[in-house]
Order: C-alpha cells, then sequence, then structure tokens
C-alpha cells in the first residue's frame, strides 16, 4: 500500500519528528535523500534556475565520494541532514550499530537534521538519535522510486493536500534519477504558478 500523505499512526509513533512545518503562507519545503551522487549538480542548477531551496539528507559514503558536490550543496544556500552513512535500516540492525553508523556520518556531514534511511528506525533509535537531532520525516512522499507511481498521481494528491509548511521527499539516486527530476520539474513549475516558496528546513538549534 502507498501513502503518498504520511499516515496518522506513524505520526503518533514518533510525534516529536518534524512531519510538516507550521508556516505562514505558501511555503513547501523540498528535500532530498541519498545524494549526493555524481549528478547531482542537475538537481542544484534546475532549483537555481526556480530560486528554489532545499535540504539534502546524505549518505555519509557518498560524501566521502563526492565531497567537492557536497560543498557546492552548502555553497548554494542549501541545507544538508544525516541519512546514516551506510544507509542502513534501522530495523535490521541493533541500536548501537544504528547510531555508531549514524555518528560515522555525522563527522563528514556536520548537521543536527536527521532522516533515517526508508524512514524505518526502532523507537529506542528514535529515542536515541532525538536528544541530538531534530528527526525529519515529511508529509508526502513522491514515490520516485515507483515506476507504477506516475508524476500526475503524486502531483493530484500534493495539491489537494496543500496549505502550507509541507515536506516533499524526492531522491537523489541514480537509480530513477530521470523520474525524480521529471517529478521535481512538474513540482517547481507548479510552485512557480501558485507564488509558492520552496525553503529548505532550518536546523534544530
Amino acid at each position: 500500500m502507498r501513502f503518498i500523505r504520511s499516515p496518522k499512526l506513524a505520526r503518533k509513533v514518533f510525534p516529536s519528528a518534524l512531519w510538516s512545518v507550521k508556516s505562514k503562507g505558501k511555503v513547501l519545503y523540498l528535500s532530498f535523500d541519498d545524494g549526493p551522487t555524481s549528478r547531482t549538480r542537475e538537481i542544484l542548477e534546475l532549483l537555481e534556475t526556480h530560486q528554489a531551496k532545499a535540504t539534502f539528507f546524505c549518505v555519509g559514503q557518498n560524501v566521502q565520494n563526492h565531497q567537492t558536490l557536497f560543498n557546492e550543496i552548502k555553497a548554494s544556500g542549501h541545507h544538508v541532514g544525516n541519512h546514516s552513512f551506510s544507509h542502513c535500516k534501522g530495523w535490521k540492525v541493533s541500536t548501537r550499530q544504528y547510531l555508531d553508523d549514524v555518528d560515522k556520518a555525522q563527522q563528514l556531514i556536520q548537521s543536527d537534521l536527521f532522516r533515517p534511511p526508508y524512514g524505518k528506525m526502532t523507537l529506542g533509535q528514535y529515542r536515541a538519535l532525538r536528544k541530538k537531532y531534530l528527526v525529519v520525516m515529511w508529509s508526502h512522499i513522491s514515490y520516485d522510486f515507483d515506476p507504477e507511481m506516475s508524476v500526475d498521481q503524486f502531483l493530484e494528491r500534493l495539491k489537494k493536500d496543500f496549505k502550507g509548511g509541507e515536506i516533499v521527499v524526492l531522491h537523489d539516486n541514480l537509480k530513477y534519477f530521470d523520474r525524480s527530476m521529471e517529478m521535481l520539474r512538474q513540482i517547481l513549475d507548479w510552485t512557480k504558478e501558485q507564488c509558492i516558496v520552496c525553503l529548505a528546513i532550518e536546523a534544530k538549534g
């Protein structure tokens, strides 16, 4: 089952996580998981064209491999967040292993923002992480990784739900990069038509 909008039950399980941003006016928060990759610059260029800002939740291994691009993300006025070092799934490793992986990524990323890979973590992992990070989830996930989800389906739901302050997840991942870019283009075209401002998520402090 696909939940484009984050289900209420998930919000209750992690109540202090950030699912949306209380915001006055027409504001959308774009976020990208998994990068940086060799094609991250294409995302940065498209965002720049639309004068949009976003938050990039980066994987430590990819930061090691693409340090210049990681620096370009920050230099372009976007924010970065920790997305673990090895993109491990919290349900499959111990809390200690998970936290060590996040700490290893933090040495490279240095952010107060954290998003769990796959959106999955145990309650123990969550309780430990929220002491150090603002755990950022999402209000709407694009399913850019799922070819059965059309761009139109996602946009229709986002437009229907939009009140301001929604957090949207896209991916900076080579496996489905072209789909992600097409979704990004259409989102940015829509926000431009509706005079919606795209901002980056603010850090914890």
